[in-house]
């Protein structure tokens, strides 16, 4: 199996990401790997946003990202995207990588003790 990862945000235009992605699948590539951040320092792209488009311009190589920071999302919006860019794939083509970090764990649970009062 070949697999390859990509933080698009960091190296690419949108158009070479584009690109990009079409390339890995040209070359043969079975699966495209991005990383997830919630950062306001830099040119990080939402990454299920990223896929999706990644999607429309693919037709055969898997897509995912390797892990999706779930505790600083909202999960039903999460997991309503996330159905969203397995859709827009046909299906069977988009791995959801779930995971937490520890600081992003303890600050979920410091929001919700405040919020129980």
């Amino acid at each position: 199996m070949k697999t390859i990862g990509m933080h698009p945000e960091r190296i690419f235009t949108p158009e070479e990401s584009y690109a990009f992605a079409e390339s890995a699948e040209a070359l043969g590539f079975d699966s495209m790997w991005i990383g997830d951040h919630i950062s306001f320092y830099g040119h990080y792209t939402e990454s299920l946003t990223t896929l999706a488009a990644f999607a429309a311009r693919t037709s055969r190589i898997t897509l995912g990202v390797g892990v999706y920071l779930l505790p600083l999302r909202r999960p039903a919006i999460a997991a309503k995207t996330a159905a969203t860019v397995d859709y827009l794939t046909g299906g069977g083509r988009f791995v959801f990588g779930v995971g937490v970090r520890v600081r992003a764990l303890r600050r979920a649970r410091q929001r919700t003790r405040r919020a129980d009062g």
